[in-house]
């Protein structure tokens, strides 16, 4: 479990081991009709992520079969 939702974080413990399963559960926005994760920047300050900006997260990360995703406001 990540208490700081930062791309860095995420990518750091993504890095550590493979997982099965990723499940994100935070805030989203929803802005210009379309849905955005949001995250964290290294100032705490809120960095809204696409979902081509956030899947890109993930690429390379080998194993990973389900990814869930529970947010407010995103959709």
């Amino acid at each position: 479990m990540l208490t700081k939702a930062t791309i860095k974080e995420i990518d750091q413990r993504l890095a550590d081991k493979p997982y099965n399963v990723f499940h994100f559960i935070g805030h989203g926005v929803f802005k210009d009709n379309k849905g955005l994760i949001a995250l964290m920047d290294e100032n705490d300050d809120e960095k809204p992520l696409d979902d081509q900006s956030f899947a890109n997260l993930f690429l390379g990360k080998g194993g990973l079969g389900l990814l869930i995703l529970n947010s407010c406001r995103g959709s």
